[in-house]
């Protein structure tokens, strides 16, 4: 079906199934050009059950060849990205365990690595799929903030406790003094 303002509004809308678009146009400019009655009653108004099915199978091609390739390029973006994220974060870990770094720090650093990497790959995965990311990329930065100032006393003990494991500047068997407690 095709549905057309008035002539002389400058806006003529136009929904249609069965029939191609530069056919339509054609009769829209003819319709425009003539400005009569006449022009309006000749335009097809509805279509027959079997061209709309048609017309809609043909829509779905369309959408489905459009936006299925964009899904399989994320899927293997995804699939490529796991991949390479899993792939550096054992290089980390091995580099880490060459340079006899506490296990504790590998597997945390190794970890940190895989979620950072994982981040985004998902963000350039949504990018594929033409999913504006710089929102969710401000959402993570804020929560990051929020989080950060919420935890500013605890965070501050777990790198304390971190640059201990890391330094360790004292062994098993030390007498330690810490606040007036031993």
């Amino acid at each position: 079906f095709i549905s057309l303002d008035q002539p002389g509004e400058g806006r003529h809308k136009c929904a249609i199934l069965p029939l191609t678009r530069r056919l339509a146009g054609l009769l829209i400019k003819k319709a425009v050009r003539r400005g009569s009655a006449e022009a309006w009653e000749n335009l097809p108004k509805k279509a027959d059950e079997e061209e709309t099915m048609e017309g809609w199978w043909v829509q779905a091609q369309e959408l489905l060849a459009f936006y299925g390739l964009k899904i399989v390029a994320a899927l293997i973006i995804l699939v490529l990205g796991r991949w390479f994220s899993k792939a550096l974060t054992r290089l980390v870990q091995r580099l880490l365990n060459n340079g006899k770094v506490d296990p504790t720090i590998v597997s945390f650093v190794g970890h940190l690595t895989y979620i950072g990497l994982m981040v985004f790959v998902v963000l350039a995965a949504l990018a594929q799929l033409g999913i504006q990311t710089t929102s969710f990329i401000a959402v993570i930065g804020a929560a990051g903030l929020a989080i950060g100032l919420a935890l500013q006393g605890s965070l501050s003990n777990f790198a304390a406790g971190f640059l201990m494991i890391i330094f360790r500047p004292f062994k098993v068997g030390d007498y330690i003094e810490g606040a007036g407690v031993a």
